[in-house]
């Protein structure tokens, strides 16, 4: 048979960023073994012909050997990663990683019994969901026409190996003051999301043009209710639970094993999955999640499909060659959701926060992706602007709405459902959370999807 082929690397490619997301093609094939700089070996699964594997780069030259289980020949490709191509580019505009840990905490996340739950267990799970989220951006960013562009990922280099850096941020918060925010995190999180955002800038970790993802290291579920659990991004900071961190991976190592986990999720546990209910669904819809809040703090906002959607819950199969329960191989439209909408791939384009991080002499293969036709918004009339204390909703244009504080931070956005002129009230929606907001003339209310209860927020008024 002959060798494998790469798809989407070229020989002497140089990148900005050190995790490759290498598709090739193996014909005879059902595993390929990628070895790199004839050190470490990593086995990776051939469907239909194609394969997905991973490579951690070094700063320098990598040397990076593939082959198939029915090769006659391996493919060897030179790769180069400069991690000042993308510092240089975005200057001052970076992405930072944080867990967030109660004053009383270890730093120790549930999982169940087992599983290694420490504070180092953690920072390396949420360092290598940077690292991922980071390759999704480059890969997708060239797949929607426009040049590699990411993010700048703070990184520490030592011995030429890269690695993310986790901020542990130890809270001035305990335990159970964190639990009781937002009544019980009833709220969908609003309250622990604005504490925990002055709580770091507090404490002299605010930056104007750092956005951070913050894991929320506390959440607990009783197998009934869950606290200090949600999905929430906008201004400078997306935040996320660690109700299922127990089910991500800390490296290439385990990645593999993690998204084709079939194991069910215990009823002590958090199943936070749409519904699927398995170890792989949790950690496809948390990173996916995470990566749809930080989209936020881009300034991206919901669309019909992709990641700003519910696309966030097929992830994985950006990474993987096939997801448990799927005959195909996760080429093109079976990647499902796990790709930027087209309005959302143009506005990173133009983000001080996305550089080109990929210099070299091929041209990448496109691979075809349909997105679904939208009709254009009818703008609707009157009834855009609202405000209650120190939170805002500002309709921007079509169905799109946002919410922001008294300084102008943006923190979600929402899609509207429906209007009462009469009764001078909008209904709007905010996917990431399954919350719905009702503002009317002289007061605000929330609910979740899950819910029929309306809960009263606060008191307001239009500022037409």
């Amino acid at each position: 048979m002959p060798s494998p082929v790469i798809l989407n690397v070229h020989n002497e490619d140089t990148f900005g960023y050190p995790l490759l997301r290498i598709v090739g093609t193996a014909e005879g094939s059902s595993t390929v073994v990628v070895q790199q700089n004839n050190n470490q070996c990593t086995n990776w699964p051939v469907v239909d012909k194609y394969f997905k594997a991973l490579v951690l780069l070094h700063v320098g030259e990598n040397v990076v050997n593939i082959t198939g289980d029915a090769s006659e020949e391996s493919t060897s490709i030179t790769c180069i990663y400069k991690p000042e191509i993308l510092s240089t580019q975005c200057g001052p505009h970076k992405v930072k990683l944080f867990y967030y840990v109660a004053s009383d905490s270890d730093g120790k996340f549930q999982a169940p019994k087992g599983t290694d739950n420490s504070l180092e267990s953690a920072i390396k799970r949420v360092g290598f969901s940077g690292l991922l989220m980071q390759t999704f951006c480059a890969f997708d960013m060239q797949q929607n026409g426009y040049e590699h562009k990411t993010f700048d990922l703070e990184m520490k280099i030592e011995n030429d190996v890269p690695e993310p850096v986790v901020h542990v941020f130890k809270s001035k918060y305990d335990t159970k003051t964190i639990y009781s925010w937002g009544n019980d995190w009833t709220d969908g999180g609003i309250i622990g999301y604005d504490k925990i955002w002055h709580d770091i800038n507090d404490q002299g970790m605010h930056e104007e043009t750092t956005i951070r993802l913050v894991i929320i290291g506390s959440t607990f579920y009783n197998g009934k209710t869950v606290v200090a659990q949600t999905a929430l991004g906008g201004g400078n900071q997306g935040m996320f639970g660690s109700g299922a961190l127990h089910t991500w991976a800390s490296g290439i190592n385990d990645v593999q094993s993690c998204w084709t986990n079939e194991t069910r999720i215990p009823k002590t546990l958090l199943d936070d999955s749409c519904n699927r209910g398995t170890y792989w669904a949790n950690y496809a819809t948390g990173l996916g999640a995470s990566m749809h809040e930080i989209g936020h703090c881009f300034g991206l906002v919901h669309t019909k499909n992709g990641i700003m959607a519910r696309g966030f819950d097929n992830f994985n199969r950006f990474f993987l060659i096939k997801e448990p329960g799927m005959n195909n191989a996760c080429i093109e439209d079976d990647e499902g959701g796990a790709f930027w909408h087209s309005d959302s791939a143009k506005e990173l384009n133009e983000s001080l926060y996305f550089a080109n991080a990929k210099f070299g002499q091929g041209t990448e293969l496109v691979l075809s992706r349909r997105e679904k036709v939208v009709e254009k918004c009818i703008e609707p009339e009157g009834f855009n602007t609202y405000w209650i204390k120190e939170i805002g909703w500002f309709r921007k244009q079509g169905y799109d709405w946002f919410e922001y504080t008294k300084d102008g931070d943006m923190f979600c956005s929402f899609e509207e459902v429906s209007r009462d002129d009469g009764e001078q009230s909008v209904l709007i929606f905010d996917s990431s959370r399954e919350m719905y907001i009702k503002i009317s003339a002289d007061k605000a209310e929330w609910r979740l999807s899950n819910n029929n209860q309306w809960n009263y927020l606060s008191s307001g008024s239009w500022k037409n």
